[in-house]
């Protein structure tokens, strides 16, 4: 088990640091900029950490919603950015199954406070990623400290997130 307060380092798990994120989302958005589209997601769990709040120095995936219509375009750029970059993404590192989640009410009501918080992750031309409410972040965080899949890692994000809850402009 790994101190408080650090990441757990699951080797079952492709690790991906900040930076190879934040260039694989660079990749994403050059991609999708050369199709002429400019799309937004919102993403949730250990992305979030590791670029936003920098509470973890890696994570192994990138989950996210988005419109459905965005599906394809952004499953082939996560495929580009995989191609492209020297780091070790496994095959679903970019994935949308927080979705089946969400009922689209719930779903519009995230994007409006996403965008209301503002936390946004990487902005460029072609994708701008923003973060998910800290309150939304938090609940489905406690939630998994439930279950018996709960990691060692999932302590310390849910502090990280009650911390953004209690004092957004804190720096964590």
């Amino acid at each position: 088990m790994a101190p408080a307060g650090r990441p757990y380092l699951d080797r079952s798990r492709a690790i991906v640091s900040r930076d190879q994120l934040l260039l694989a989302f660079q990749y994403m958005a050059d991609y999708l900029y050369g199709q002429g589209v400019n799309l937004t997601i919102y993403v949730a769990g250990g992305a979030v950490n590791t670029i936003y709040l920098r509470s973890r120095h890696s994570t192994g995936d990138v989950d996210f919603f988005g419109s459905n219509e965005q599906s394809r375009q952004l499953k082939d750029a996560s495929k580009y950015a995989q191609r492209h970059s020297e780091s070790q993404f496994r095959a679903n590192w970019f994935n949308n199954s927080m979705s089946l989640f969400l009922g689209r009410a719930m779903e519009q009501d995230l994007i409006g406070a996403s965008h209301h918080q503002n936390a946004i992750l990487f902005g460029k031309s072609g994708l701008t990623v923003y973060g998910v409410p800290w309150e939304y972040a938090l609940c489905g965080k406690t939630d998994r400290l439930t279950k018996p899949n709960k990691r060692p890692y999932d302590t310390a994000d849910a502090v990280a997130y009650l911390c953004k809850c209690v004092d957004p402009s804190a720096a964590y």
